[in-house]
């Protein structure tokens, strides 16, 4: 999301665009972003290059920004906008229907991801800029038309529908609002029709507007397109008038017609490999799980604003997120199904310092104060030395234990050691991830997530990790030579968090214990048949592997078979406590 930004740098800039209208272009550039979608983008009318700005904002290195205007103040506006685009930026200053202009149909033909036509406003003038771009506009861009409703051009919103008339065929309109009219071309028109109807609320919302009501009152047909403006009571979306809270557009999404009513929620421990935890969930329920980011570190994601994003999104199935660290069982009336994974706590350590070293420039100022000033150019061994010196000066660093017992929860019980990102407690902690449905081990992930996709396969959610491939990782795997018990440095390393090296320790031995259980119910692969096959060997000579074979194969027998096996755990019973305050009562009790 580039609004914060756009807001502070544009703020002096003249321009018309309203601020809803920016939000929604930050929404739907960051959706081709996250999409991979890639291309030129294109503005036709720049005046003095606001818009311009969040176009350029977006833009990749090395994709095309093409500014026309025929105006002398496009030359200001070129000025401001390399400061944010620096290369691959082309200025045309002619008119849109000049020779110049349209030999872009020669060699960029369909390579725009993104054109905004808002130059002048005759209806000759829209109709030759709404043919230069219907010759542009790539197979999953977007054309956003400037000033379409305005009643101060009647004749503008006329020579847009006679375009989407005349190229019915072709064009779509998927929405309209805040004077502006947003078009896709006729196979794309269905997934960003789904993007507004699924995400658009959230992502505004998240931008920090909320005076807004997204209207759908008619049935799928002649325009299948969703309307936004200011919001109209208390509605945050408006469907059919004789049922408000009825959406309907062309193409139900497969999972509309039964939204299931477990709600996964997956607490992110930085460092802990969630990244490619959220993509498998993502690989699973495409747009119906929600990747949550909050720029402040000791952001708490509650109940309460678990219930908003649901509001906004009741189809939600996932949830990820750093600050997912107060543990609902409930949310909105859906039971959850509580997701973590811990890491042995020298490889967080390590993990997190890299990931600092690469990215300390990106942080925002507050994170930055919580690291010393020269981590870039600091040695990692250095670094670990700083970074402890300011973490641990009175007590253990245990990062993972302190993710669980959260400062807010624990101080409503009188419990806390001052440290503003939770209390060291394994106790508590330990309390708290034994009642967690899944608590998985990075360092063991493959067999995490069998174990995983089994148990929510029991459930009837079907998960797909498999291909998954992990992300966010750092490509230096060996650990430092510093990091022993031997080295000053090694040692404060490996003795810094030992609550977090108990709750190591204790919930990979349950991993792999209830691992070594699925082995013996379900297939999962000829690597570990050969390994059950020697360990049998071993232990019971012959007889142990001619048992141990027997298994195998009627296990791949039964993975073969076409029909899936029904969910054997029933839907549990609704409970409106929180795991954390319910291990803090307890302990409280226990101590009193």
């Amino acid at each position: 999301m580039y609004l914060e930004r756009f807001q502070k740098e544009s703020a002096d800039v003249p321009g018309f665009v309203a601020p809803e209208s920016i939000a929604i272009w930050d929404f739907l550039l960051a959706e081709q972003h996250d999409k991979h979608v890639s291309g030129a983008l294109l503005e036709i009318g720049v005046y003095y290059g606001k818009s311009a700005i969040m176009l350029a904002m977006h833009a990749r290195p090395e994709e095309e920004l093409v500014l026309i205007d025929c105006a002398d103040f496009v030359d200001q506006a070129a000025v401001l906008v390399q400061r944010f685009k620096p290369d691959n930026l082309q200025i045309i200053k002619e008119e849109s229907s000049s020779q110049t202009c349209w030999a872009l149909t020669q060699n960029r033909k369909n390579a725009f991801r993104w054109i905004h036509v808002d130059g002048d406003h005759k209806a000759k003038t829209v109709e030759n800029d709404l043919h230069l771009a219907s010759q542009l506009l790539a197979d999953d861009g977007v054309l956003c038309v400037d000033d379409f409703f305005n009643p101060r051009y009647p004749h503008l919103t006329f020579a847009v529908n006679e375009f989407l008339l005349a190229k019915q065929s072709e064009f779509k309109m998927f929405l309209c609002g805040f004077n502006k009219a947003y078009i896709a071309r006729t196979g794309h028109h269905q997934k960003l029709v789904q993007s507004v109807h699924f995400r658009l609320a959230r992502g505004l919302t998240e931008r920090g507007f909320s005076n807004f009501t997204i209207y759908k009152t008619d049935y799928p047909g002649i325009c299948n397109a969703f309307g936004i403006g200011s919001r109209w009571q208390h509605y945050v979306r408006y469907g059919l008038d004789e049922d408000p809270n009825r959406i309907i557009h062309r193409e139900p999404f497969r999972h509309e017609s039964s939204f299931p009513h477990l709600l996964l929620l997956h607490c992110h421990i930085p460092k802990t490999a969630g990244t490619t935890v959220s993509a498998g969930l993502r690989k699973s329920f495409e747009i119906l799980h929600f990747h949550h980011f909050h720029p402040d570190p000791f952001y708490i994601l509650d109940r309460e604003n678990l219930e908003q994003l649901l509001e906004i999104d009741p189809s939600l199935r996932s949830i990820s997120s750093h600050h997912l660290r107060s543990f609902p069982l409930s949310v909105c009336n859906r039971p959850t199904f509580l997701i973590t994974f811990l890491r042995r706590p020298e490889d967080t350590f390590i993990s997190q310092l890299k990931y600092a070293q690469r990215h300390f420039s990106t942080f925002p100022p507050e994170v930055q104060s919580l690291w010393p000033k020269e981590t870039p150019r600091l040695s990692l061994r250095e670094l670990a030395r700083a970074y402890l010196d300011m973490v641990t000066a009175n007590q253990d660093f245990s990062p993972q234990t302190r993710f669980f017992c959260n400062p807010d929860a624990m101080a409503r019980f009188g419990l806390s050691d001052g440290n503003r990102y939770g209390l060291d407690s394994w106790e508590l902690a330990y309390a708290i991830l034994k009642e967690f449905h899944f608590v998985g081990i990075v360092d063991e992930m493959k067999k995490s997530l069998e174990l995983l996709t089994d148990l929510l396969g029991q459930r009837g959610v079907k998960v797909y990790f498999s291909s998954v491939d992990k992300e966010n990782s750092s490509p230096e795997r060996a650990q430092p030579a510093w990091l022993t018990l031997e080295d000053e440095v090694g040692r404060r390393v490996l003795e810094a968090s030992k609550s977090d090296s108990l709750l190591y320790r204790h919930f990979r031995e349950e991993l792999l214990s209830a691992h070594a259980k699925l082995r013996q119910r379900r297939w999962l692969g000829f690597g570990p048949a050969y390994v059950d096959a020697r360990e049998a060997f071993r232990e019971r000579r012959w007889s142990g592997l001619s048992r141990s074979l027997a298994n195998s194969a009627r296990l791949l027998r039964q993975s073969q078979e076409l029909q899936p096996s029904p969910p054997c755990i029933s839907a549990p019973e609704i409970s409106y406590d929180l795991l954390e305050e319910r291990a803090a009562k307890a302990f409280t009790k226990k101590t009193a």
